[in-house]
């Protein structure tokens, strides 16, 4: 009896311990060229990218997503920042290059190119609408704008070139058209038409179940305090400053949180700022809230309440 239950341990700990996730790390191949391995040693991702400098072949691989450049692009792709990797080594796709880097994510989608036409991808590289068009910009308010037959004017401004020609219109998180066929027009006026329509589209976005719904009321109490935080750089400028808090993600199996990120509006204006914004997650059967650090990751909600509160100018 005493041997059954040492092999049954033993079949435990083994089954424990495939479970667990080996830790990643960047290898440098022939060449100098670059992968991806298990700290067991098992190549996940081959040794055949650029190596460039930033890559650290001491400290473990963290994040969902593996950038990587290959030295012989053969699809030439325009505005490209490599390719994403899954932690598995799968091929996923190629990252739209801004701001010298991967494009970033903005509420729950990053912007991809494929056969130079951009789409958008979730937040572990998962295809989620297609590239159909010639530029979408960035997910704001719930909705993107695009373009076809738009292009960026470098002869204008060859460092910060602006978008100009084609026909725009807007899509939901779905991917579904919402507005289109708008012709490009006077710049003066045109980029303040598409902000009207977004504004008008806002309010149509966030649609939540009950649940979901009392979860955000778990801000409400905070609500007052945020605000006078937020905005204490803003005192004196006439015009009613608030927040907004809406869901821009909700749970996958992959990752089990609503995302909620506050919004700012002023007067009648609703804006969304990447920068500035505070982010949250709330967990699947939300019992649990926490504030996205950027640096330290999920802080509990009391925790990061309370520090940020706390220099809130008198």
């Amino acid at each position: 009896m005493k041997i059954l239950f040492n092999f049954i341990w033993i079949i435990l700990g083994l089954s424990v311990t495939a479970q667990k996730k080996e830790k990643l790390y960047f290898f440098s191949g022939k060449d100098s060229l670059v992968g991806v391995k298990t700290e067991s040693g098992k190549i996940i991702i081959p040794a055949k990218h650029i190596g460039y400098d930033f890559y650290d072949f001491a400290t473990p691989i963290t994040g969902d997503l593996i950038n990587l450049w290959l030295p012989k692009d053969t699809a030439k792709f325009k505005n490209t920042f490599g390719v994403y990797y899954s932690t598995e080594g799968k091929y996923l796709c190629r990252p739209y290059s801004f701001d010298n880097g991967p494009d970033y994510l903005s509420e729950g989608f990053f912007r991809f190119v494929d056969q130079n036409k951009m789409g958008f991808a979730n937040r572990f590289g998962e295809i989620k609408i297609k590239a159909n068009h010639d530029f979408v910009a960035s997910f704001s308010l719930g909705t993107a704008m695009y373009c076809d037959g738009c292009y960026f004017d470098t002869k204008k401004d060859p460092e910060h070139p602006p978008l100009v020609g084609g026909v725009y219109g807007f899509m939901n998180y779905k991917g579904e058209t919402l507005q289109n066929n708008i012709a490009f027009a006077n710049p003066k006026k045109f980029w303040a038409q598409l902000d009207s329509i977004r504004q008008k589209l806002y309010p149509l976005q966030f649609q939540n179940t009950a649940a979901e719904a009392n979860f955000l009321k778990k801000l409400l109490p905070y609500q007052s305090a945020l605000e006078k935080k937020y905005f204490e750089n803003y005192a004196g400028e006439g015009l009613k400053k608030s927040l907004e808090f809406q869901i821009t993600e909700k749970p996958t199996p992959q990752f089990p949180y609503y995302v909620v990120n506050s919004f700012e509006k002023t007067g009648k204006e609703i804006i969304a700022d990447p920068w500035n914004k505070l982010e949250f997650y709330i967990s699947k059967d939300g019992k649990n809230v926490f504030y996205k650090d950027a640096f330290d990751g999920k802080v509990p909600f009391a925790k990061w309440f309370k520090e940020y509160t706390a220099a809130v100018k008198k």
